[in-house]
């Protein structure tokens, strides 16, 4: 990894300075941030990913979706010391996390909103623009709700706000077709987050002035901006072409 004081434990815990960090993938809301160790719900792997996303596009900015115990948002600061970073969450202020990024001083460059959801588009902008003003966006990413109209408002709201070639990812896209609980219990009554891919790709094969290209793994999709410029009143309903059909919702 890239980080000289990165110190690893095992496959589910490790250090940076003095803050020890655990993975949790099962159970998440049973686990709590404290002052002892911070929960994060993404291992290592993710970053190493996110680490050549932020060097390739010379990202100084990002806005993150999802904040939860706090986890992704501290290691973004920690890893990359550099980074501007607004991270937004539907829930209440957390103390043992706002602790955390008091005690280590980085107030300046970390703004936590909380109390925002998603597809607040007034909301959202009001964050966005409290710390980077009109300047654009370098890179979003989303840990939010994974669902799909949530998820595809806050693309509608922040893909115009980013800056040529910028960067905008979507975590756990495939949820939908997950062995277990997503295939006879969890939001069975959900629109398919896989439906936003869909349509991600498609603008991307036909609106090749917005979307350089999508870059789709297991566990996220990347959409990479190419136009410049406002992007007035944008909708992806309205952005890629359908010969006059509707894509129907699985």
């Amino acid at each position: 990894m890239m980080h000289p004081d990165l110190r690893i434990f095992g496959a589910s815990e490790f250090a940076i300075r003095d803050i020890r960090f655990r993975v949790v993938s099962q159970d998440y809301h049973k686990h709590q941030t404290t002052s002892e160790e911070v929960i994060i719900l993404k291992d290592l792997r993710w970053f190493e990913y996110y680490g050549e996303l932020i060097r390739e596009r010379n990202v100084r900015n990002l806005v993150e979706l999802g904040i939860f115990e706090g986890g992704s948002t501290l290691l973004f600061a920690l890893l990359f010391d550099w980074l501007q970073i607004v991270a937004i969450d539907v829930r209440g202020p957390d103390a043992p996390v706002l602790e955390h990024f008091k005690r280590l001083g980085l107030g300046d460059r970390v703004n936590l909103c909380y109390g925002v959801s998603q597809d607040d588009r007034d909301a959202v902008n009001k964050a966005v623009s409290a710390k980077f003003g009109a300047q654009p966006i370098d890179m979003v990413v989303d840990d939010a709700s994974h669902l799909y109209r949530p998820t595809r408002a806050s693309f509608e709201i922040l893909f115009p706000r980013l800056r040529h070639r910028g960067v905008y990812v979507i975590e756990d896209w495939a949820w939908a077709h997950w062995a277990g609980i997503f295939q006879n219990d969890q939001w069975m009554n959900e629109p398919a987050l896989s439906n936003l891919v869909f349509e991600l790709t498609m603008l991307a094969g036909g609106r090749y002035d917005l979307i350089e290209k999508v870059d789709i793994r297991r566990d996220t999709i990347a959409a990479f901006k190419i136009a410049s410029g406002p992007l007035p009143d944008f909708r992806l309903d309205k952005a890629y072409l359908m010969r006059g059909k509707a894509l129907p919702l699985i």
